[in-house]
């Protein structure tokens, strides 16, 4: 009998979604360690760069970053929990099922099936759709641009471009 044929390579618009992916969990998972670092109530330094660890923290609190991590936008159940619940941990969950899936996907030979690619670009709209709402909040209410906070919008865009590619490939088959 023959042997089975391995999974396929990622195609390019797959390699982009977990590419993608993967950054919006790294991007995430920054943001929620800052935030986490800062519940001791003691000062440190924040990550606001588009490569976190690259460059020096910032420790002086002016960076678009240290103002959207202070702001009441950065975290939910504030009077029930202290400090708070980081939005940016339900952003990790859903980077990391998105990766997940995707590794799955490529894993189970998926990546033509048309109702798992356009699962993926609808689960895509929730960082699409945050994304924006946190964009907007950021340049109109807050008037700071955080580079992790545009890290995670550019990685959720990303991400859904890249399902949209591997939906349009398994529409054509």
């Amino acid at each position: 009998a023959p042997s089975p044929e391995p999974p396929m390579r990622p195609r390019t618009s797959t390699a982009v979604y977990l590419l993608a992916s993967a950054a919006g969990l790294f991007f995430t998972g920054w943001s929620t360690s800052d935030f986490v670092q800062h519940l001791d109530r003691q000062v440190h330094a924040i990550h606001c760069s588009f490569i976190p660890g690259l460059t020096a923290a910032d420790a002086s609190g002016t960076s678009g970053c240290h103002v959207a991590l202070m702001s009441p936008w950065s975290s939910v159940f504030r009077s029930a929990v202290w400090g708070g619940i980081p939005v940016t941990l339900a952003g990790m969950a859903v980077f990391a099922w998105m990766l997940a899936r995707g590794i799955r996907v490529v894993l189970d030979d998926r990546q033509l099936d048309r109702a798992e690619t356009r699962m993926l670009v609808v689960a895509t709209l929730l960082p699409v759709f945050t994304s924006l709402f946190f964009g907007y909040i950021a340049l109109v209410e807050l008037d700071a641009l955080c580079k992790l906070c545009m890290g995670i919008y550019l990685s959720s865009f990303t991400a859904f471009f890249g399902a949209i590619g591997m939906a349009r490939a398994a529409s054509a088959t």
